[in-house]
């Protein structure tokens, strides 16, 4: 869901509008498989203080992080100290957001680095970074005002030339970042504090959104410039916690920013007020949810990231472990490569219809995610907790498969049988939708409508970020690949 090469003319468009205007996301919506949502477990244990400083993380007994103690009990004193360790789903394929959205690198990342804005519990972006920010009359000049005082980890206050690096090297690589790019004219320090977008036409509110998403984050400009196009390999940051140590396929370390300065407002979802409790945070790589789950249980680990929904029941039994349902989670979605091969064009867009007429989203959902607490449907693509929400666009053809429309499809495009490669986030996950009994599996419904094998090839996020060919991907890796649309 992140990346770019292209952008199609309806996200133009989109940046145009003002964030009322979300009618224009049809074309996506049309497209959406099945909204999931999986669990998260965290130990409980006295020793363990709240592990993170975002306010989306369930804390250390359990309970989501702003949750009120029951009537009539004084709430827990919160005390700094301890270390925490959480078992994620697998090695970072990098720890620069930039580089890659992949899951496992937004989640570690994350509590390093910082950006301009950040998302609100509706999704709807709050200043973080910057003290405001304001638009000309014409919408195509946009100027920020920064926090003033704020310190990188290495000591340095944090000045508009920074952010004028990291949104420079944002525009390069990110996958929002070159959609904004290519409508900007110019970005500018005006002084130490203040920085200047111009733009080649009117940009509506929409770019907030783009600068709330964790790709954007600030970086001290000599780093920024050190690495214009490349994986970053120093890691210095605005955030609450810094980097010490990465041993590959081990653990990620990193520390309380004693510096770190949080805004004074109420914590909302990524927004607001954070406060990093923790001495330290130790990110492990475990690639299978039984072992996270397990660990989590024995207490190898404080906290573990995205358990299978079938696992639940399992840690459900276990006194000093409980299981959070985050609702929403994510959302499972098909990415097609609109810019060249089998789904670019004219016959390309009749292949894409045919896909969606050949899919029965509910076998989908059982087979991918699991019991239907974990999941629900709707050709929306924001979840209806979100401002962005739209269950209208897209419910005239969501989740009404028709094969035999699906084959005129096929034929009025001049399919071939050419084989289709389609990639996920994780392999795992992609096992789940192929490995299923007959008749509840991904590939059962690509065979009913094209004759297909089903998915002809897996990877893990690492490698997906590498991959030059699929022709579509499921997960979120799409950004560095085929573009977002």
């Amino acid at each position: 869901m992140r990346g770019q090469r292209h952008p199609e003319p309806e996200g133009q468009r989109f940046l145009e509008q003002s964030v009322s205007r979300r009618h224009l996301l049809k074309a996506l919506a049309a497209l959406t498989a099945a909204g999931a949502v999986v669990p998260l477990a965290s130990a409980c244990g006295p020793a363990v203080p709240p592990p993170t400083t975002a306010p989306t993380q369930p804390a250390a007994a359990g309970k989501p992080a702003g949750t009120s103690p029951p009537a009539g009990q004084p709430a827990a004193e919160l005390k700094k100290g301890g270390s925490l360790k959480v078992a994620i789903l697998g090695e970072p394929p990098a720890l620069d957001i930039m580089f890659t959205t992949a899951t496992v690198t937004r989640n570690t990342a994350w509590h390093m680095f910082e950006t301009l804005y950040a998302p609100n519990s509706k999704m709807e972006p709050q200043p973080l970074l910057a003290e405001k920010g304001d638009v000309s009359a014409d919408a195509k000049t946009w100027t920020f005002s920064l926090r003033k005082g704020i310190q990188f980890h290495n000591g340095k206050e944090m000045k508009a030339a920074d952010v004028v690096a990291s949104l420079t090297r944002w525009g390069a690589m990110g996958a929002r970042g070159q959609v904004i790019a290519q409508r900007l004219e110019t970005i500018t320090a005006k002084d130490d504090y203040t920085v200047v977008m111009t733009f080649k036409e009117p940009t509506g509110a929409t770019l907030l959104s783009f600068l709330a998403e964790g790709s954007s984050f600030v970086m001290p400009a000599d780093i920024a410039d050190k690495f214009p196009k490349d994986k970053l390999s120093e890691y210095v940051g605005t955030g609450p916690f810094q980097f010490v140590d990465h041993q590959p396929d081990r653990f990620v370390k990193m520390k309380r920013f004693d510096k770190y300065q949080p805004l004074d407002k109420p914590a909302d979802f990524a927004s607001g007020k954070r406060v990093p409790y923790v001495d330290e945070i130790s990110f492990i790589p475990v690639p299978e949810g039984t072992v996270r789950a397990d660990g989590v249980g024995t207490g190898e680990y404080h906290f573990a990231d995205d358990l299978n929904p079938d696992q639940v029941d399992s840690v459900k039994g276990q006194s000093n472990v409980t299981p959070v349902i985050v609702m929403p989670y994510y959302w499972l979605v098909y990415h097609f490569n609109k810019k060249e091969g089998l789904f670019a064009g004219p016959n390309g867009l009749k292949l894409r219809q045919a896909v969606l007429a050949s899919l029965s989203m509910e076998p989908l959902a059982k087979a991918g995610v699991g019991p239907q607490e974990f999941w629900r449907l709707g050709p929306d693509i924001s979840a209806k907790e979100v401002a962005w929400h739209n269950a209208v666009a897209g419910a005239d053809v969501y989740n009404k498969p028709d094969p035999d429309k699906a084959k005129a499809l096929l034929k009025d495009a001049g399919y071939d049988g050419t084989p289709i490669v389609a990639t996920s986030e994780t392999a795992a996950r992609s096992e789940r939708l192929q490995n299923r009994p007959p008749g509840h599996g991904l590939g059962d419904a690509r065979q009913a409508a094209f004759g297909l094998e089903g998915v002809r090839r897996l990877r893990d996020g690492a490698r997906v970020v590498q991959s030059p060919d699929p022709a579509a991907v499921s997960g979120l890796e799409l950004a560095r690949l085929l573009g977002e649309h």
